[in-house]
């Protein structure tokens, strides 16, 4: 496998935030009778990022909403490694919902050849994602907020892992106090 640290992003409040109700503001794009808000700053992320690190996306979302979103979010010239739906096969079987409830499991990257090592779980709520596994970065939720910093501080924060022979190594939990 590459040696590039594998950034696996969730999509709902962590790069958009998708509703029923109009904000104070004008979504930035409609998905079906869903007004979508794109986290601001995310094509700075992705253009500083792109050359150290590589982009995959897990989510609750479904096949369709997931799709339509990332086309219009992600820029052309970043390459996922992956995307995973909700409606994720395992091993041939469907997800039931209680699979779908469960927590993303990293045993899964590990299966399809990702060494957790070099893997850091980028999501709005540590719940979904594997806090055992040490690769989690928890950033705040984005409701729409046109102030949001996140992303400029996630990039910062990336800047001192990006070495790293093992994104275990460190203790991501105060990771937003290392880069104020």
């Amino acid at each position: 496998m590459d040696e590039r640290i594998l950034i696996v992003f969730d999509l709902d409040e962590t790069l958009i935030h998708s509703t029923l109700n109009e904000s104070d503001r004008p979504a930035d794009f409609m998905f079906r009778e869903h007004y979508v808000y794109v986290r601001p700053h995310l094509n700075t992320f992705f253009k500083k990022s792109n050359e150290h690190f590589d982009f995959a996306i897990w989510t609750n979302g479904g096949e369709a909403y997931t799709c339509d979103i990332l086309k219009k979010i992600i820029p052309s010239f970043i390459g996922l490694r992956f995307v995973w739906p909700k409606s994720m096969f395992v091993n041939g079987v469907p997800q039931t919902l209680d699979t779908l409830r469960a927590p993303k499991n990293l045993r899964r990257l590990i299966v399809n050849g990702f060494e957790p090592s070099k893997v850091l779980i980028v999501d709005d709520n540590p719940d979904d994602s594997v806090i055992e596994f040490g690769n989690v970065i928890q950033l705040h939720p984005y409701r729409g907020q046109t102030d949001d910093c996140e992303l400029l501080l996630l990039l910062k924060y990336l800047e001192k892992v990006l070495f790293l022979k093992d994104t275990r190594s460190i203790k991501h939990v105060s990771w937003r106090t290392e880069v104020s």
